[in-house]
């Protein structure tokens, strides 16, 4: 598990702000929308972000939480799982994940507090680390680690990165 304070510079802050709509990305999300880039596709944020990891990849899965779009705006948490292609999980019960997963902060409150991310080894009560949501921070680790968010107050976004080599199955109903 990586985490890196101060990603990206101020201007490159101030491009990601201009490139991506964070808010309707966060609307899409709060709709059941998951959203998927062909790497030719991918904006220059993300591919820096996914560049910090050092994965390869064809596709990007990406999707934006966004504490003020869900109807329990404190207290919202994000129980254990792993990110991983939840068709051929729940049709075939094979679990297939994607290079990495990358969460990045973009956005959080001066008055939000808990919300700590926290990334399992495997399939372990063995805790890899316990990430306190900070704006500009960046955390990537393995996909077949198990995480979760702990409840928390105030408002925070954070932009989800999964990066594929071969799509998910969802990938088809695009």
């Amino acid at each position: 598990m990586n985490t890196i304070d101060n990603f990206f510079s101020p201007k490159d802050f101030e491009e990601l702000d201009e490139a991506i709509d964070i808010d309707s990305l966060a609307q899409k999300y709060f709709t059941g929308e998951f959203t998927y880039l062909e790497k030719n596709n991918v904006p220059t944020q993300f591919k820096k972000m996914i560049d910090q990891a050092n994965v390869e990849y064809n596709v990007v899965e990406f999707w934006v939480h966004d504490s003020q779009y869900h109807e329990n705006k404190n207290g919202l948490d994000l129980e254990r799982h792993k990110d991983k292609d939840e068709i051929l999980y729940i049709n075939e019960g094979i679990e297939r994940y994607p290079q990495k997963t990358l969460v990045y902060y973009p956005y959080v409150s001066e008055d939000f507090s808990g919300g700590e991310l926290v990334v399992y080894y495997r399939d372990t009560e063995q805790v890899i680390g316990t990430i306190t949501p900070k704006k500009n921070r960046l955390v990537y680790f393995d996909s077949e680690n198990e995480h979760e968010v702990k409840s928390f107050t105030g408002r925070r976004i954070s932009l989800v990165l999964n990066p594929w080599i071969e799509p998910p199955f969802s990938w088809n109903f695009q």
